[in-house]
């Protein structure tokens, strides 16, 4: 740099290359995500059939920087081929030595945390592609990505040692949540998006108004150190089940950061209304019943957690179970429930509430229940509020219950058998005696169309039906069909 007096690079790529024979080697510097080539061969610096010294070899490539200078660098290399006549260096010619580059990498000045007349960058970018051997008549080309991604870690403070936020849980439509990260760059680049995402609404996506810019926090400018950005919400609504996803976004310009507050976390809205919640544990672990499948006759039993920020007890204590089917839960529907342990008088922190009953099976066998509980002012919320259902099978053993209907049925239609022993045969015959229709039936009801094995209409008149179960017990009857 003797024509450059005070002039410093702020870009310089070290390279060092071991070869007996420097006068065959070629070497280029290039960037390929902006246009800009740096070639330092030239004929009267080759040095003949010398070996390279062992020292670096040091290019300035400030002028490939343009307006960033992160990104896409290479060094290529093509070593002469033995015999091959050198280009523009009157006839000189190519030997059989081959050589390997040992070093590539680029040093960034660019910072006023760098010193260059003590070799301190502010970053160092080493090319993972060396050591590269060399090959006659071939041109090697070495890789080096000009920036590191950014950082995310805990600010380490009280509050904030193992997660981004404080407090962990909050009253809804009250509590402030006050999130805190630290941010480092060891290119000292500043962040172009400083973000924490909530997921407020809980629906498990962040959607766009739920992603916040977070502020910086002093004025540092030494990324390179870490730097901190902190984020204050406004109060958060109850929704679902009051736990909340979030998580941080930053980014340099050219690299998404990384680290463990990329991943979600988590916080816990209370609802200022008391609350429903599953026990999660065992067969309550995501919801209130055990068993969730059963026969009818069988006996269930049904469990809450209530909690209430003012220690409140409940007023109204129910499980409501539509044990008929129906769609509705009538008033002998609801049912009253038990404390777990009546000595505990706190249920700031929840209590345990039990209810058993023998259901039967009705209707298709899928029943509703849900859980309604007041503290005398105010309904509790919480996903167990909301229908959840369970399954009841037919515990049908023989056809003492069996139902036909409707008969006599007119026009079009379909008659139901209901109360059948699954596994049963039913078969149609005319009054004559002759089959009409046989079918082996795989539920507790079945409903014909009044189709013959043919699978066209069966013609008005009297009909006598047999159903046969496994068992071998038998039962016949009339319809009487009337178009």
């Amino acid at each position: 740099f003797y024509d450059k007096v005070g002039y410093t690079p702020k870009y310089v790529a070290a390279i060092n290359i071991s070869h007996t024979a420097r006068g065959d080697v070629i070497k280029k510097m290039r960037r390929t995500d902006v246009a800009g080539t740096v070639e330092f061969d030239e004929r009267y610096g080759r040095g003949g059939n010398h070996s390279f010294p062992t020292n670096d070899i040091v290019l300035d490539i400030t002028e490939l920087i343009s307006s960033d200078p992160r990104g896409n660098y290479y060094f290529d290399v093509f070593d002469v081929a033995n015999g091959a006549t050198y280009p523009d260096a009157w006839g000189d010619a190519g030997t059989s030595a081959q050589g390997s580059i040992t070093k590539f990498r680029i040093e960034d000045y660019d910072s006023t945390y760098a010193d260059y007349s003590t070799s301190s960058p502010i970053a160092i970018y080493s090319s993972t592609d060396t050591p590269m051997a060399t090959a006659n008549g071939t041109t090697k080309n070495l890789f080096c990505y000009t920036n590191y991604a950014p950082e995310l870690d805990w600010i380490g403070t009280a509050g904030y040692i193992t997660d981004g936020v404080e407090p962990d849980s909050g009253t809804a439509g009250i509590t402030t949540f006050t999130f805190m990260i630290k941010y480092s760059d060891e290119n000292n680049n500043v962040p172009t998006l400083q973000e924490v995402w909530i997921d407020a609404n809980d629906s498990g996506i962040y959607e766009s108004g739920e992603k916040h810019t977070l502020t910086k926090i002093g004025g540092s400018d030494y990324y390179k150190g870490g730097v901190g950005y902190v984020y204050t919400s406004s109060p958060i609504s109850y929704t679902v089940d009051g736990i909340i996803n979030y998580c941080f976004r930053f980014n340099d310009g050219k690299d998404a950061a990384t680290g463990t507050p990329t991943s979600n976390k988590t916080i816990t809205i209370i609802p200022k209304e008391p609350y429903l919640t599953w026990l999660g544990t065992g067969e309550f672990t995501d919801d209130g019943i055990s068993p969730n499948e059963g026969t009818g006759g069988e006996t269930f039993d049904f469990k809450i957690i209530y909690s209430e920020r003012n220690n409140i007890p409940p007023t109204i204590n129910q499980v409501w179970i539509d044990t008929n089917d129906s769609g509705t839960y009538d008033g002998d529907e609801k049912f009253d429930m038990n404390e777990s342990d009546i000595s505990d008088n706190d249920v700031t922190d929840g209590k345990e509430f039990y209810f058993n009953k023998k259901i039967n099976y009705a209707g298709n066998g899928i029943l509703n229940y849900k859980f309604y509980f007041s503290n005398g002012t105010d309904l509790a919320v919480g996903s167990p509020t909301d229908d959840n259902s369970f399954t009841v099978k037919a515990n049908i053993v023989n056809l003492d219950n069996l139902f036909v209907y409707p008969n006599p049925i007119k026009g079009t239609g379909e008659i139901t058998f209901n109360n059948i022993p699954i596994g049963s045969s039913i078969k149609i015959f005319s009054l004559s005696g002759k089959l009409v229709y046989e079918h082996i039936i795989n539920s507790t009801i079945y409903k014909w169309n009044m189709e013959n094995d043919s699978e066209k209409k069966i013609s008005s008149g009297i009909y006598i039906y047999v159903i046969s179960t496994k068992k071998g017990e038998k039962k016949a009857g009339k319809i009487a069909i009337i178009k």
